[in-house]
């Protein structure tokens, strides 16, 4: 309750070590967020300097000053608990985020599942672009050095699970076990992993450890700090993984996610997540109440709530929108059906497709689309399939805009989905 309801502790029970970091208040398992700007000083605010990058960001447990966060409301139950605060800002001294962070926990045998809710209340009303979320952070204890997922194009088929390259870190525990070694460098980054099956895991040289199941997350980052193999939740020695989405985070957005950490060894971890996920052979974004996890390039929409589709402005040639990185099989899904209306714009766009082995779009693989500008709602058929590149798995589209024609160009989209409609065009 000292850091805004943020998680330190993480055990089997009583008897078994506490595994999560808590050594400061921008550790613990928490509540982080994102947006603009970059950096963000109001008048008289004091920021870190080393932390002066990171923009507008509240974080649950409190500043980089050791400010803790004001906890607005607390309630539980025998098995539940659910604590409100008002954030901190991150690297600002003692100033409090214009938003509440809210998390439940619900304990379910090994299981946590945790709901999060940001609501935003920001007196700056501009759209900024979209920057990645941690959703939410995660700090376990430095014995906990081993980070695994499933890493292949296969889920969900019990393919082997990937131990990301700990090796240096493996070695440097073998040759310091007590952390006496002056290390010429603290951090140790892992490169960013794509997990389809939307789960990680930390574990000890034994194998034991916890993991966190994060439904709609393929983006994940990782990194060690510190002497690996020793310490406890108080010392500086740190494992950390995050699921990742790109999100835009209005000033006035109820903002919303789950997840479930896992007790176990990363086996048990998969084997929890394979028998409550749901994985969809063909994806679907409907945006009747929210943007999907979709994200614009030099254009904005109508802002939250969303009302029925997403109310695009296009403002220049070579606007766009970016979906989620997701997962989905060429096979399953050989045709993309857009339902929108399109006023006052040219007569094509593209829509571009990433592969599962590469790491951005390439000009090599789109498919053109043509639209009528008559501001009526249509479905558009985009054969994908048609296009030679599009073969196997798939992780990411991209909707190019027509280009505007007048200053008053507006694109409605109420739905983007490889699930054929009653009707398409």
């Amino acid at each position: 309750m000292s850091k805004g309801g943020a998680i330190t502790w993480l055990s089997r029970d009583g008897n078994h070590p506490n595994m999560v970091n808590h050594a400061d208040w921008g550790r613990e398992i928490q509540m982080s967020d994102y947006s603009g700007p970059v950096p963000y000083i109001p008048p008289g605010a004091q920021v870190a300097p080393a932390w002066r990058g990171l923009g507008w960001n509240p974080v649950q447990a409190g500043d980089a000053f050791q400010h803790a966060s004001r906890i607005l409301h607390f309630a539980h139950g025998h098995t539940w608990l659910s604590v409100t605060c008002r954030p901190m800002q991150w690297p600002l001294k003692n100033y409090p985020a214009h938003c509440t962070f809210t998390t439940r926990l619900d304990l379910k045998g090994p299981a946590v599942q945790v709901d999060n809710i940001m609501i935003n209340n920001r007196n700056d009303h501009k759209q900024y672009p979209a920057r990645p979320q941690e959703l939410p952070a995660l700090y376990a204890n430095g014995p906990y050095y081993f980070f695994y997922g499933y890493t292949g194009d296969k889920p969900f088929t019990n393919a082997p699970i990937t131990c990301f390259d700990t090796r240096a870190l493996l070695a440097l525990a073998r040759r310091d076990p007590t952390g006496t070694e002056p290390l010429s460098h603290a951090f140790h980054w892992m490169p960013r992993q794509l997990l389809p099956e939307n789960w990680a895991a930390f574990a000890n040289i034994k194998g034991h450890g916890f993991g966190i199941w994060a439904p709609r997350s393929y983006l994940w980052s990782s990194f060690f700090f510190g002497h690996p193999g020793i310490g406890g939740p108080k010392d500086s020695n740190t494992a950390y993984i995050a699921p990742n989405r790109n999100e835009i985070l209005d000033y006035n957005i109820v903002f919303k996610y789950h997840y479930t950490l896992i007790i176990g060894s990363p086996v048990q971890v998969r084997n929890y997540v394979y028998a409550h996920a749901h994985p969809a052979a063909q994806p679907c974004w409907r945006f009747q109440n929210s943007r999907q996890d979709w994200t614009y390039h030099s254009t904005t929409d109508s802002g939250f709530p969303i009302r029925g589709c997403l109310h695009v402005h296009p403002e220049t040639r070579g606007s766009f929108l970016l979906g989620p990185v997701w997962y989905w099989q060429a096979t399953h899904c050989p045709v993309l059906y857009v339902q929108a209306s399109f006023s006052h714009v040219g007569t094509t766009g593209y829509v571009y497709f990433r592969r599962f082995a590469d790491a951005a779009f390439s000009p090599l693989e789109l498919r053109p689309y043509a639209v009528n500008p008559d501001g009526h709602y249509r479905w558009y058929r985009i054969n994908l399939a048609a296009a030679p590149r599009y073969r196997g798995a798939m992780v990411q589209l991209r909707l190019d805009l027509p280009q505007p024609t007048a200053s008053d160009a507006s694109i409605n989209i109420k739905a983007i989905s490889f699930r054929p409609p009653t009707r398409a065009k």
